[in-house]
């Protein structure tokens, strides 16, 4: 399976082929799926999603728990602006 930052390169450069329109709830929905299907075919996910997790958390100065879109999305002046962190 690719790796999701190659696949997340992919979709900043091309959003629309791969999630329909340049959004950050989008872009959090394929995450999850990407997430699920690690799990379905590995029994395991990458533990990608929990360093982007801390991350965010991090460059937010934030210690509250939210998942990290909804993070951006707060910092974020729109849906579009929010998918470019």
């Amino acid at each position: 399976m690719e790796d999701l930052k190659e696949i997340l390169l992919k979709i900043k450069d091309n959003s629309g082929k791969y999630i329909g329109e340049t959004s950050l709830n989008r872009l959090d929905h394929f995450i999850l799926g990407y997430t699920l299907s690690q799990l379905d075919e590995m029994g395991t996910s990458s533990g990608w999603l929990k360093e982007f997790q801390d991350f965010v958390q991090q460059k937010y100065n934030v210690s509250y728990s939210f998942r990290f879109s909804k993070i951006i999305r707060y910092f974020s002046t729109s849906d579009d602006d929010a998918f470019y962190l």
